[in-house]
């Protein structure tokens, strides 16, 4: 947790997994789960049942241990007028306060294999489980029924009901993501200007760095004011690269 990026990161997986958390107590010993059924899942865009045999990845996110703390953490190290500023924690020092413990890893993750699914990774901070396997698995593990939806022009999977999990886990899981495919919505903001050529190259203007900090703002020969939560001088942006040094990273011969 070194980069402000990262910290904002953290925020961000707050914001998005608060709001999936355990509801009421479903029947046999499980909790439901809200928040895994899309707005564009309803009846009216429903085209035909999931199929059964076709792959789904996901991730169960486990919560961070003092949620409240670790935002209340992540603003103040990226905010330049808190005394904490800059003050960003270890990894190994942010796992120790926050991570899940190994023994919610190992009973999610156990849960999980006894339902036939592949677990593929977990990170060191302990914060989500990734594992794979069938439509069929996935109805069956969390108590619900996979559809198939007409949306903006495609055909999108996703959970017909909201799930569930055993009561046993499901407090200190935060969420479910992976399920339906809503990913499939998200693209670039970016349109094309009409009738515009590609250029040639894309080049920096000088002054620009052949490595990290070669020159710096103070190479521009002109007064600047200090910005808002950054010291000069800053290093200026790099050079690029030439065809030959990219045809050398990606092992290829000729252009």
């Amino acid at each position: 947790m070194r980069s402000r990026t990262s910290i904002l990161g953290i925020v961000a997986s707050i914001a998005l997994l608060g709001s999936v958390v355990p509801a009421m107590a479903a029947p046999s010993g499980r909790a439901t789960l809200t928040g895994n059924v899309p707005s564009w899942a309803k009846s009216a865009n429903f085209k035909a049942a999931a199929n059964q045999s076709d792959s789904i990845g996901f991730r169960v996110y486990l919560g961070w241990n003092n949620p409240s703390a670790v935002e209340s953490l992540a603003k103040s190290v990226s905010d330049p007028r808190s005394a904490s500023y800059g003050r960003y924690l270890t990894p190994q020092q942010f796992r120790q306060q926050f991570a899940p413990s190994q023994a919610q890893v190992n009973a999610v993750q156990s849960w999980l294999k006894s339902q036939g699914f592949t677990l593929d990774y977990t990170p060191l901070n302990n914060h989500y489980v990734a594992a794979e396997g069938t439509v069929a698995q996935a109805a069956s593990a969390f108590g619900t029924t996979f559809g198939t939806y007409r949306v903006a022009g495609t055909t999108l999977r996703s959970p017909s009901s909201e799930i569930s999990m055993p009561s046993s886990i499901a407090g200190f899981v935060s969420g479910v993501v992976g399920l339906d495919e809503s990913a499939a919505l998200v693209h670039p903001d970016i349109a094309a200007e009409p009738g515009a050529p590609p250029s040639a190259a894309f080049v920096n203007a000088p002054p620009c760095s052949h490595y990290w900090a070669e020159k710096t703002t103070n190479d521009l020969n002109v007064t600047m004011n200090n910005p808002p939560g950054y010291t000069l001088p800053l290093p200026m942006a790099p050079c690029g690269y030439t065809p030959s040094q990219i045809r050398g990273v990606y092992g290829v011969s000729t252009s």
